[in-house]
């Protein structure tokens, strides 16, 4: 189990992202470089150098914006 406190995200990550009631956005993702894209709404958000949980906040605050 990965500390989401600590944990550095990097390139080469693989990341599942679960947004609930929202399977469309739910998948797997490669850390590309410094981002990783979820969907043609949310577009790439920048994950590498985040810890788990900022990259979380970044997303629930993105997702925020179009549900």
């Amino acid at each position: 189990m990965v500390d989401k406190e600590r944990y550095v995200i990097g390139p080469e990550d693989v990341l599942y992202i679960h947004v609930w009631r929202e399977e469309a956005l739910s998948r797997r993702v490669p850390v590309r470089w410094m981002e990783i894209f979820l969907s043609p709404l949310i577009h790439e958000i920048k994950a590498a150098g985040l810890t788990p949980l900022q990259l979380e906040a970044a997303i629930t605050e993105k997702i925020k914006r179009i549900l």
